[in-house]
């Protein structure tokens, strides 16, 4: 069964990090046949912006191309969208993972232990998770600027009896 609190940070990290409007999030079901979401719907509720559709059998939402169709997919475990995200993207993927108080950014490619010191690494990947996360923290730090309450908190004066007046009108001639 899919976490609720799951949804909620997924639905939220959109707008935050992403400048997304209202998202249409897909659900991957746990098991590839008859897949359902277990007391969900008297919940969804809570969730406010995105549109949720799903679960999906995890074994062809890839290879049907269905990941296509939304902003973000949450997978019911790490292997189920993770091997599928590296096979489509290898070499140009970002792993960004959601909720730490750090911007964490990675390549989508391992070690490579087995070309290492040949020249034959690319570094597009690298480059486009370093990049990532630069976008991301700044688009997470205007979110926070653009969001929080502009009004201050008013310190409580104590009264004075009223002053006279300094204004002394103008003299006529």
């Amino acid at each position: 069964m899919v976490r609720l609190s799951l949804l909620s940070l997924l639905d939220g990290v959109l707008p935050t990090y992403f400048h997304l409007p209202p998202s249409a999030l897909a659900i991957q079901g746990l098991q590839t046949i008859g897949c359902v979401l277990l007391g969900m719907t008297s919940r969804l509720p809570a969730i406010r912006l995105s549109l949720i559709f799903g679960p999906y059998a995890a074994d062809s939402f890839f290879g049907t191309k269905n990941y296509t169709q939304f902003d973000a997919i949450l997978a019911a475990y790490h292997d189920q969208g993770l091997i599928p995200f590296k096979t489509l993207s290898f070499g140009n993927g970002v792993n960004f993972t959601a909720g730490l108080s750090k911007v964490r950014t990675s390549p989508d490619h391992g070690t490579a232990y087995d070309i290492a010191g040949k020249g034959l690494a690319d570094h597009s990947s690298f480059s486009a998770a370093v990049f990532a996360a630069i976008k991301i923290f700044k688009h997470r730090s205007m979110y926070k600027t653009l969001t929080d309450n502009p009004l201050k908190k008013a310190k409580i004066v104590e009264k004075r009896s009223p002053k006279k007046s300094q204004y002394k009108p103008p003299t006529q001639k």
